[in-house]
């Protein structure tokens, strides 16, 4: 999975199961690889699809 894809699936998990305990674990799995994905793709290292990418899942407020 990309960074974009791991962020969203973070936010799909809590969306569908809510704070049940092993969802919100596994969701926090997610987001944590989605920060070392940004984090690698920071700075002098960004690579323009993957900042557009980024701007695009995490740049708009979360739907409700």
């Amino acid at each position: 999975m990309t960074g974009t894809e791991h962020y969203s699936e973070a936010e799909q998990i809590l969306e569908r199961y809510g704070t049940d305990r092993v969802w919100v674990q596994v969701a926090l799995v997610h987001a944590t690889l989605a920060v070392a994905a940004a984090t690698a793709i920071s700075g002098d290292n960004a690579d323009y699809a993957d900042t557009r990418a980024w701007t695009e899942i995490a740049g708009e407020p979360r739907k409700k």
